[in-house]
């Protein structure tokens, strides 16, 4: 199983898919907002990165560049999250390596979590 790092502002949303994913056997770690992404993916070296696009304070598509960017983060698979209707357009255009679209459902964020961590 892996280490997965979320970044969502919505407490919600956090908590489903914090209970969905440690039940599947993950390691979760939440993050409300990114101007800290960096100093954690450094010190937690998570094997994925849910990313909301919609976040306070900093855009999620700046962080995903960032990341992608960073020699210590660049390997990681970053997933965009989003309700945007162009959701798959922007996470091609900032290079993510996929993308979810909210509302999901429970085998979505399951499924993509081993589709992902198995290329880990």
């Amino acid at each position: 199983m892996g280490k997965i790092l979320m970044v969502e502002d919505d407490p919600g949303i956090m908590e489903v898919s914090k209970i969905i994913l440690e039940k599947a056997g993950h390691t979760f770690i939440g993050l409300r907002e990114g101007e800290t992404i960096l100093q954690t993916v450094a010190i937690e070296k998570p094997d994925l990165i849910l990313l909301d696009l919609m976040l306070p304070g900093v855009n999620g598509s700046e962080i995903a560049t960032k990341l992608k960017k960073n020699p210590e983060s660049k390997e990681i698979p970053v997933v965009v999250v989003s309700a945007r209707y162009n959701i798959k357009q922007i996470a091609e255009e900032i290079g993510s390596d996929g993308y979810l679209s909210k509302p999901f459902e429970i085998e979505d964020l399951t499924d993509l979590a081993e589709k992902y961590l198995q290329k880990a």
